[in-house]
């Protein structure tokens, strides 16, 4: 038990300390290497927990997707709509990554590399994710699921690319946030969801999102 523990402490040490190398200086710059030196292991203890860099971006990727989970559950007294939830999902991941230019630029860079974005999104366990990707509806099969995830991934990817060089054409990152939402619900639903009357003109909750502490990154102390 002991010995799991210990493991479980170090995994979550090197993507704790490999999210502040990412802020600081992006993810093709920040070397395995330099990983382990922050945090005082061996490479052959590094490879242990993470065979590859990529399987530690997946990690980082995956906690934050956890991290907004825990988040909606704990703000959604008044959204009671799995639907909702999946909305505040797809609100709070979005204002969050473009609230910082640190991480809106690490995001940009993952996107703009099409086989690492590819090999980090379509092989994240979303299953695990409580409102994510179709799970709000159990009559959907595996195989429409799957494709509404494709329909999914590839609208995030290119509107987040838009956005970050026309970024003149949004009024704030939140505005940006709910135009994604009012999209993705119109991928699932095949109908219009007002995102801007259903949360923005809800003050509590976007000064929730807005300190929500949740972050795909570190960011280090100036």
């Amino acid at each position: 038990m002991n010995r799991y523990k210990k493991g479980l402490n170090t995994c979550n040490y090197i993507v704790e300390e490999s999210k502040k190398l990412f802020y600081t200086k992006g993810y093709s710059k920040t070397t395995i290497q330099e990983i382990c030196d922050n945090t005082n292991i061996t490479l052959g203890n590094f490879t242990y927990y993470f065979k590859t860099k990529q399987d530690l971006l997946r990690r980082v990727y995956f906690d934050y997707l956890k991290d907004i989970e825990n988040f909606v559950v704990e703000n959604s007294e008044e959204y009671p709509d799995l639907f909702d939830k999946y909305l505040m999902v797809c609100m709070v991941y979005n204002y969050n990554l473009f609230a910082d230019k640190n991480i809106s630029d690490f995001n940009y860079s993952i996107i703009k590399n099409n086989s690492l974005y590819n090999d980090v999104f379509l092989n994240l366990p979303v299953e695990e994710i409580r409102f994510a990707y179709g799970n709000f509806n159990e009559d959907i099969s595996k195989k429409e699921l799957k494709l509404l995830y494709l329909s999914d991934l590839g609208t995030r990817k290119e509107l987040t690319q838009y956005y970050v060089e026309n970024e003149e054409l949004f009024d704030s990152p939140l505005d940006f946030a709910a135009h994604m939402a009012e999209i993705v619900s119109r991928i699932y639903k095949a109908n219009d969801v007002d995102v801007k009357e259903k949360f923005l003109n809800n003050p509590d909750f976007i000064e929730k999102i807005k300190n929500s502490g949740v972050t795909l990154l570190t960011p280090t102390e100036k």
